[in-house]
This record gives C-alpha cells, sequence and structure tokens, in this order.
C-alpha cells in the first residue's frame, strides 16, 4: 500500500510485515543516474529509506492511464471541432434532429490508456461514441447536477411563452419594461457577426465591471471573472463568425446590463450577464432574458439554454429542468484504464450526490463568510420622507447626479423615478446647503433623502 508523505518529494510504502518504508525521490542525481538505473537504493546512513529514481516514474506515468477532460457545453461553442473525436453522433433526444455527426475522415478512437472524460452534457443531447457499437469502447453514464433552459419549440410570441410560464405574474415583467422605457432613453443592442474592437474591449470591460460590483454587494466571489482575458481573447472572434453575441441594454450611450452569449445550430447559450446595480429596481435581468426571447425567436433557435448553477430567475423562466450527464469513454483492453474509470465514475457519482444536497452552497458560504468577515461593507444608510414644498432658493443649490462625486445618489434617483413614473430629465436633484440632505424634485412629486452615515 502506498501513501503520500506531506512534503512532495517522498512517500510511503507499507512491507509485507506492516513496516513503514520512506520513498525520496531523488531529484537531484538526475543526470547522473548510470545507464541501468536501479529503482532503489538504500539508505546506509538510516534504517528503512530508499531513495527512488526517477526513471521509475517516468516509466509508471507512460503507462498510467491518462484522464483528457472536455465539457461539452462550453466546448461545443468555444472550439471550432469542440466535439470530442471519439464522439460519433450527438442528437436531440425529443426532436429527432442531428446535432452533431462526426466527419468519416476521422477514424481516431480511444487509446487503450486514455479515458475520455466528458461532463456538463446536457440532458436533451444524446451523445454515441465511436467502437460502443462493436463492444471495443465502455461507456460509463453518470448523473450531475441540474440544468436550466427554454424549450421554445412551437412558440412564436415570447408574451403567450410568459403568460403560460408566469401565470398572473407575467404582467409585472411587461410593467417593468414599460417603467424602464419610460425613465430612460432605453435602447436594445445585439452584436452578431459585426462588432468594432475598441468596441467590444469596452463593452468586456464593462461587463468585468458589473459582474465584480454585483458580487461584493453580495459579499461573494464570482468563477465568471477567472481568466477573464482569454475569456476576451476567445469571445471576440467567435462574435464576427456569427458563433457568439453580445446583448447590450444602453441607456442613452451608458450600457446598464450585458450578456454574453454562444450560439450554435439550434442553442443559444445565455453564458455570463450582469446589470448595472443603480437599476436594480427595473428587473434588468428578467427584461434581458425576455428580449433575447424575442430575438432567439425571430432567428428560429430553439433553445435558449442557462447552464447549470440553481438561482432563481433560472427556475421561473425554465420551461425544461434537465440533469447534466457526465460520460467516461474508454477501451476495454487495458485493465488498469477500466479500474481507473470506475475509481472515477464513483467519485463523480459521490460529488453529484453531494451537490443534490447542496452541501456546495454551504461550504461556499462558509468561504465567503471567512474570506469577507474582517471586511466592513460599505452600505449607504438613509431616510426618505415626501414634501410637499422644496426649501428657498438661498438654502438650496442644484447638482447633477450623473456626476461622479454624487454617484452615491444614482440608486436612490431611480428607485424614486420608478415610484413615480417620470422620466429622468423630469427630476431635478438639490443638495440642502449645510445638510447631508438632498431633494428630489419631480413636479407633483417631491422627496427627501436624509443621508446618516456610511456603514
Amino acid at each position: 500500500m502506498l501513501y503520500r508523505a506531506l512534503d512532495t518529494s517522498s512517500f510511503y510504502i507499507i512491507d509485507s510485515k506492516r513496516k513503514p518504508i520512506k520513498v525520496i525521490i531523488n531529484y537531484f542525481n538526475f543526470k547522473k543516474q548510470p545507464k541501468r538505473a536501479i529503482p532503489f537504493t538504500k539508505s546506509k546512513k538510516k534504517h528503512n529509506i530508499y531513495y527512488f529514481n526517477p526513471y521509475l516514474i517516468q516509466l509508471i506515468a507512460m503507462h498510467f492511464p491518462k484522464l483528457e477532460n472536455h465539457n461539452l457545453l462550453l466546448d461545443i461553442f468555444e472550439n471550432k471541432n469542440g466535439v470530442p473525436n471519439i464522439c460519433e453522433d450527438l442528437l436531440f433526444k425529443t426532436k429527432n434532429k442531428t446535432y452533431f455527426k462526426a466527419s468519416k475522415k476521422i477514424s481516431q478512437v480511444n487509446k487503450d490508456s486514455s479515458i475520455n472524460s466528458i461532463k456538463y452534457i446536457p440532458g436533451y443531447l444524446y451523445a454515441t461514441y465511436r467502437g460502443e457499437a462493436t463492444s471495443s469502447t465502455k461507456v460509463i453514464r453518470c448523473i450531475q447536477e441540474k440544468g436550466y433552459a427554454i424549450d421554445l419549440e412551437g412558440v412564436n410570441q415570447v408574451e403567450s411563452y410568459i403568460k403560460k410560464q408566469f401565470n398572473r405574474h407575467s404582467k409585472n415583467i411587461k410593467r417593468s419594461i414599460s417603467k424602464l422605457d419610460t425613465c430612460f432613453n432605453i435602447r436594445y443592442s445585439m452584436y452578431y457577426g459585426e462588432i468594432d474592437k475598441d468596441l467590444f474591449d469596452d463593452l468586456m470591460q464593462r461587463l468585468h465591471q458589473m459582474i465584480v460590483q454585483r458580487f461584493m454587494q453580495r459579499n461573494e466571489t464570482s468563477e465568471s471573472i477567472v481568466n477573464w482575458s482569454e475569456r476576451c481573447k476567445r469571445a471576440y472572434p467567435l462574435i464576427k463568425e456569427k458563433r457568439a453575441c453580445l446583448f447590450v441594454i444602453y441607456d442613452d450611450k451608458k450600457p446598464i446590463s450585458i450578456s454574453l452569449n454562444y450560439n450554435f445550430n439550434l442553442i443559444h447559450f445565455n453564458y455570463i450577464s450582469s446589470y448595472d446595480i443603480d437599476y436594480a429596481k427595473f428587473g434588468l435581468g428578467h427584461i434581458n432574458i425576455y428580449k433575447q426571447l424575442e430575438w432567439c425567436i425571430a432567428n428560429h433557435f430553439n433553445i435558449f439554454e442557462m447552464g447549470w448553477g440553481t438561482l432563481d430567475y433560472k427556475c421561473r423562466w425554465s420551461n425544461n429542468i434537465y440533469k447534466f450527464e457526465h460520460h467516461l469513454v474508454f477501451s476495454k483492453k487495458s485493465i488498469p484504464t477500466i479500474v481507473y474509470a470506475y475509481y472515477t465514475a464513483v467519485k463523480i457519482k459521490v460529488k453529484s450526490y453531494l451537490v443534490s444536497k447542496n452541501v456546495h452552497v454551504y461550504t461556499r458560504n462558509i468561504k465567503n463568510y471567512l474570506r469577507f468577515k474582517n471586511k466592513q461593507k460599505k452600505e449607504l444608510s438613509y431616510t426618505t420622507e415626501s414634501i410637499e414644498k422644496i426649501y428657498s432658493p438661498a438654502e438650496i443649490t442644484k447638482i447633477d447626479h450623473n456626476l461622479e462625486a454624487y454617484s452615491f445618489l444614482r440608486k436612490i434617483v431611480y428607485d424614486f423615478l420608478y415610484s413615480n413614473t417620470l422620466h429622468e430629465t423630469k427630476v431635478t436633484v438639490y443638495k440642502i446647503d449645510n445638510e447631508l440632505s438632498y431633494i428630489l424634485d419631480g413636479g407633483k412629486s417631491k422627496q427627501k433623502v436624509v443621508l446618516n452615515k456610511t456603514i
């Protein structure tokens, strides 16, 4: 039996007499080894300590099964030939349509010493593999976490879909869109096929800022911004090839909601989205999905994919909540490969069980608590009250809430616009001299804002 030591250069082997033997990897004499390298060299100084020759490590590594990892949901969009060569067909289960069919010129089959680990296969797709029909290839299919999608087959209008999906609450979404259009100079843009590189860079930088601000508000960290520069490098050419797109909601010239999406065949994958938290009252997340669904229907996409991760908005919008699958594809000719594949399958099933019990959520919450517990969260504390008359001109000063110096007022102003259904240009903001107080004058509606302190 083999045990790894705390230091990376050694491990323990239990001999037949159940005595531990410490094995030390001799890296330093790697180039000075004799031609006929001896696997173990006993030390004269200490009993039961052996030095291990690194040539033996290379020999073991050459014959040890290799795990070739694939994330199918991302690979089919991000890579030109994203489906692994071992995959023969990728079919829609219920639509009798072929999503992908392997080229006859590709004759690659699974190597005896490798295991193709293909995770995040949507439940509405069925994959077949080379050699599976002739029994030379074994496939272990494991169930993963939940996935969320909107099946647009037979949907001709978004209004009819939300009425069926949300029932009486569908009016709230329409009301949010109406209020947003009333309060600001809103325009919706989908960049699909053509986009200026400088504009793309600006939008991706803005999306990054929105994600950071949104997760700081929640005292969490986002996995979406990991390797952000690499994501940007991949996304730009994909947009030019119409395999990706950027959906942007503008307030005049200011982006307030951005979504990076992948497109291929019949699937529109809503990959990374965020919004300006100052506009949170207007429900930009729901408006973003609503407008993208309109575009998907007009461009004949059958599936609006939202990926993994259980979130409230996904549960509410999805009419197809399925389970992702994780496939292990390997040759039956190698016993070490078979053993390692079944061992990997057990790990996948245990992890999936823990995810189903929300263990990952508890773990993430504990990590976030430990990470942010010593960081003081800055939050504006204020009170509001309705007033009938404003102060005399000598006591107040007109200000522009769009200036960076008054950025802390924007959310308060936008909430006031939402509550009173007023366009931004119809509201004047005043600062009361010698006080930490402001007045929002919307004509018939007036409000006094008193800042307490910054927490």
